[in-house]
């Protein structure tokens, strides 16, 4: 089965009606790719959502998400670390989030659903950009 990691972006496509990601939700959901993302991304998510469309609709979006089968992943120490090595190797490149996003699909195995296009530059991960709408 294939594991993935979803970042933030992703979310915000979601939400917004991206078909494309709607499909992948649907896979998701049924089981058929298994998916990750990170307590961060719940709260970048949240906060986002919170400046553009007010705190109700960042709380419904967020209950959504952790009552769905997106497995959400804690930080610990062996995250930190190799999510500290990353951030020291691409300090220009990654932002502390996107550090230890890298982090955990590098330990994980996971391949990183994003829409940052800066993360193509890592290149000991495996990712899939997709452009925001």
């Amino acid at each position: 089965m294939k594991s993935i990691f979803l970042d933030t972006g992703i979310f915000e496509l979601f939400f917004s009606g991206n078909q494309t990601i709607k499909k992948i939700f649907n896979q998701i959901k049924n089981e058929t790719i298994k998916a990750f993302t990170l307590e961060l991304n719940l709260c970048e998510n949240f906060y986002k959502t919170c400046e553009k469309l007010g705190k109700e609709t960042a709380q419904i979006r967020n209950i959504s998400l952790r009552n769905s089968k997106i497995k959400i992943l804690d930080i610990d120490d062996e995250l930190t670390i190799r999510s500290g090595i990353f951030k020291c190797k691409y300090p220009q490149i990654l932002s502390l989030v996107d550090a230890y996003i890298s982090g955990c699909a590098d330990l994980n195995n996971l391949v990183i659903y994003s829409t940052d296009p800066g993360l193509k530059d890592i290149k000991e991960v495996k990712n899939n950009i997709f452009p925001l709408e």
